[in-house]
């Protein structure tokens, strides 16, 4: 698939920016447009974060040591394997130019900031259509990079693991290596994890979003699990104060909330099947099966998503206009699952507009 750069550095833009609204309306509008867990906060987290002002005053733990070994004890993963990031991004980044790929093939529609870590090393970019990749394995050279996000943002597909270890084992025959980014994994508890794949070999990492399912986009945490000798080499790359101290103090006592944990996963578990139900029922829509705490919506014609985003927005509903992804159209928008009656006002807007538009 031909690369449009123009179209490509368009597409770098995320669901979340309340920045860009006037300071005068931020604070009456409802956020579907990222999909942060909507139960907030843990209460356990929360209380540590009480001794900020102590917190703040300190540098945080070099390297994270103590986090790290919260996080891989909580993950049931080797902690020598464990990288800990500002954020799963930052890591994505760091192992790119650790393994410097000369290709890097993106399955579209798909996240975009593996393409904008790709171009931040001078890689190629192959986007091609999820149905094409086994071909594409066969196509891979020595040192590229196959990249697949499960569940998929925005589309909410989970490749299973054992599809997934096919593709890892098609990839390494060619000398390929291949990256899963699970950030939204932990809002199914029915879904597999492909840490289990993981082993000695520095060809394969799976990354991790800490800020999603623990509801802290604003201080910001990610984990890549890795082969140990990979993951030295990648934290040697990292500044060893990567992660904040607020973020590492909430994450140690939010590690420990388990009706915490338990509570978001039920409730986003039912609460999108819930959503998903109302939704397919209105047939201007088609609506992609949730697998995660959001859902992507096919207009089909009945309106743009960018007439829709603004219409929902002068009505204090903030949802995101995924015309922007490679792979998809100007009719196709994701909305987060929110607390059940936000939930419920975004689709009585919703019906409303798409109903007129007919």
């Amino acid at each position: 698939m031909s690369i449009d750069l123009d179209a490509l550095y368009t597409s770098f833009q995320h669901g979340g920016n309340i920045y860009a609204l006037p300071l005068s309306v931020r604070s009456r509008v409802e956020d579907f447009s990222a999909n942060i867990n909507p139960l907030g906060l843990s209460p356990e987290g929360v209380e540590a974060l009480q001794d900020w002002p102590n917190l703040a005053l300190h540098y945080p733990e070099p390297n994270n040591s103590t986090l790290r070994k919260a996080v891989a004890r909580f993950y049931q993963y080797d902690e020598a394997g464990v990288v800990l990031g500002n954020g799963a991004t930052e890591l994505l980044f760091t192992v790119f130019r650790y393994w410097r790929p000369a290709t890097v093939w993106i399955p579209v529609p798909t996240f975009s900031e593996y393409s904008r870590a790709a171009i931040a090393v001078g890689a190629e970019i192959r986007q091609i259509a999820w149905e094409d990749l086994p071909n594409s394995l066969t196509q891979m050279n020595k040192g590229d990079v196959l990249c697949i996000c499960s569940p998929n943002n925005p589309t909410g597909v989970y490749t299973d693991v054992s599809q997934l270890k096919q593709w890892l084992q098609a990839a390494r025959t060619r000398g390929a290596r291949v990256l899963v980014d699970e950030s939204f994994i932990d809002f199914n508890p029915n879904l597999d994890t492909a840490r289990s794949l993981l082993g000695k070999c520095d060809d394969f990492v799976v990354l991790h979003s800490l800020t999603k399912f623990w509801g802290i986009p604003g201080l910001r945490a990610g984990v890549m699990f890795a082969a140990p000798q990979l993951a030295e080499t990648v934290y040697a790359d990292l500044d060893i104060w990567n992660v904040n101290a607020l973020t590492a103090s909430y994450l140690k006592a939010a590690f420990n909330d388990i009706e915490y944990f338990q509570n978001t996963q039920r409730f986003v578990y039912e609460e999108k099947e819930r959503v998903y139900e109302n939704y397919v029922a209105l047939s201007e829509l088609f609506v992609y099966p949730p697998t995660a705490n959001f859902i992507l919506l096919n207009l089909q014609g009945q309106i743009t998503a960018a007439e829709l985003t603004e219409r929902l927005l002068a009505k204090g509903l903030m949802i995101r206009n995924c015309d922007n992804y490679p792979g998809l159209d100007a009719y196709h928008v994701r909305i987060a699952i929110r607390q059940a009656a936000a939930n419920d006002r975004l689709f009585t807007a919703i019906s409303k507009e798409v109903s007129r538009s007919r």
